[in-house]
């Protein structure tokens, strides 16, 4: 009798190579080091940029953000310098676990990023970020079957998709709910791993990216906000909690066993961020805007904490007077700009036809796009060096029917230095400095991973048919969906991207069996989910909270 396939993925969100490779030499994850003497080890490259959203999108279709359509957390409203968060409906490409409901495969997906609001499927989905804050004191499990909550509110009754619903708390406390997010995320993944019904089990833990973004300056005794204090009593807070991950995939391999296939990965790395570019502060500087430094004094000390809990314009407007309404986003005036940012390093042509107040002529598109490239790669930092590495063209790095969504160009910048839409300075580089600014912020991160130092994650796989020992190159995070088909016997869809990895054992099953292929999948999402005002407001509230807005 055929054993059956099964899939376990485990995400450990942001986790970098480099710190992970330490703590396994080290032994402070010997359940992982176990994991890796016995199957495939190597770097998983990201996505461009390597952020959480496009990269697990990315994972989930195995396709490129140009067909799956999703470059960050936000994308802007047509016809409009609006933006609203992304939500589940909105990949484009069926997710992998669609692919194998559409099959009669039963998957279950826990905290997978973009999961909300959660939808059917054959299985059951416990959701992820980015998701609206639940009560104070309760928990915030949106699952599918709705039933499924209850059923968890008894294991997990303080479940949190993440640890921040407000302002930032100081470290003992921010680490203290860090930990507790964890031990109830491993409740409900334990309890679900032995419903044996399912093919494909994923669970994604994304407190560790939360404890490096706010606790890097801790490890980093170059960090120019790091402290011998700040060392003295935080210096292990990220290893300790990588050993606690450690020890619950230990938990969960004793429950799925060998013959399950089982991969850890993440969706890219992380280190040290010393200062925050406000982009459009900067596309100001090389005269691609025009700023007021009046109106955006204006937002700085009246609306600032206002526009970090709700966003951008859409939201704001609904509470802010029209008059004052020019201050938002940045003190932009649009009528006179080329160029425009709101979502971190990427950036768009101020276009005649498609932006509302677009001044550049289709045909002077490629023109001003060349010349903008040029002035913002020349710009030097404060220590004299580029501020940035790499301008990308759109289509230098993106391909399919989602292209139209993608900016028109993507910056790079050097190691340390953040993209962000705007800074609360008014300047276009915010150096990090202790002496000088209140690190419990949010948005003032002191970790990060915006850069092509930070382009790789992590990739382990283990099983009865993977190769024992090996080490792979040039694994990519687009390679795991087709991957896991491999594994499972299923076909693979001609649009997906990514290739099946090398890593299976020569003589074992899914290394003589040939690989399969089918017709493209369809190209749309998921079906539209209920999703309210308030609901979108709280996200994007929660975003920011979080330090993506701004």
């Amino acid at each position: 009798m055929q054993q059956r396939r099964r899939v376990l993925v485990v995400g450990f969100d942001g986790a970098p190579l480099g710190l992970v490779n330490r703590l396994v030499q080290e032994r402070r994850m010997p359940t992982l080091g176990g994991f890796a003497a016995k199957g495939v080890q190597g770097p998983l490259r990201s996505t461009l940029p390597p952020q959480s959203l496009p990269a697990w999108p990315s994972f989930a279709t195995g396709m490129n953000p140009g067909k799956h359509g999703i470059y960050s957390f936000f994308k802007l409203e047509p016809g409009r310098y609006d933006i609203r968060p992304f939500r589940s409906e909105d990949i484009r490409g069926m997710a992998i676990w669609d692919y194998l409901s559409s099959l009669g495969h039963r998957s279950i997906l826990v905290n997978v990023p973009l999961t909300y609001p959660p939808y059917e499927i054959k299985g059951a989905m416990v959701s992820g970020f980015p998701a609206p804050p639940g009560p104070p004191e309760g928990d915030e499990l949106r699952c599918f079957p709705e039933s499924l909550a209850e059923e968890l509110r008894a294991i997990a009754p303080r479940y949190k998709v993440d640890p921040q619903a407000g302002p930032r708390p100081k470290d003992d406390k921010l680490l203290a709910i860090i930990n507790q997010v964890l031990e109830q995320r491993a409740k409900v993944v334990l309890h679900l791993l032995k419903d044996e019904s399912w093919e494909l089990f994923i669970v994604v833990f994304t407190c560790s990216d939360r404890i490096e973004h706010s606790f890097w300056r801790h490890i980093d005794p170059h960090h120019p906000a790091s402290t011998p204090e700040g060392r003295r009593r935080y210096g292990t807070a990220i290893d300790d909690f990588y050993q606690a991950l450690d020890d619950i995939l230990g938990s969960m391999l004793k429950i799925v066993g060998d013959s399950t296939t089982t991969i850890v990965l993440s969706d890219h790395g992380h280190t040290s961020q010393i200062a925050h570019v406000g982009v459009n502060q900067l596309l100001a500087e090389v005269g691609a805007l025009d700023y007021s430094r009046i109106h955006y004094r204006l937002t700085k000390d009246g609306l600032q904490d206002t526009l970090a809990s709700l966003g951008l314009l859409r939201l704001a407007k609904k509470m802010i007077p029209k008059r004052v309404r020019s201050a938002i986003p940045l003190g932009i005036d649009f009528s006179k700009a080329t160029a425009y940012c709101y979502r971190f390093g990427a950036i768009n042509i101020n276009l005649e036809g498609r932006d509302p107040q677009g001044t550049v002529r289709k045909e002077d598109y490629e023109v001003v796009r060349n010349g903008l490239a040029k002035s913002l790669m020349s710009y030097k930092c404060p220590m004299g060096e580029p501020l940035i590495e790499k301008i990308y063209k759109r289509e230098e790095i993106y391909w399919g029917d989602r292209l139209d969504l993608a900016p028109d160009i993507l910056a790079i910048f050097r190691d340390g230095y953040g993209p962000r839409s705007w800074n609360a300075t008014g300047e276009a580089i915010q150096p990090i400095d202790s002496s000088q600014f209140d690190l419990s912020r949010c948005v003032l991160e002191c970790g990060g991973h915006h850069w092509f130092s930070t382009m790789e994650g992590i990739f382990f796989a283990n099983g009865s048919a993977i190769k024992q020992g090996a080490t792979i190159v040039g694994a990519e995070i687009i390679d795991i969906a087709p991957t896991i088909l491999h594994v499972l016997s299923l076909p693979i869809p001609n649009n997906m991207d990514g290739k099946v990895l090398s890593i299976f054992e020569p003589s074992s099953e899914p290394a003589l069996r040939s690989i399969q292929h089918t017709s493209a999948l369809s190209t749309e999402g998921p079906k539209a989910s209920p999703w309210s005002p308030e609901e979108e407001r709280a996200v994007m509230k929660r975003l920011a909270d979080l330090g993506y807005t701004g």
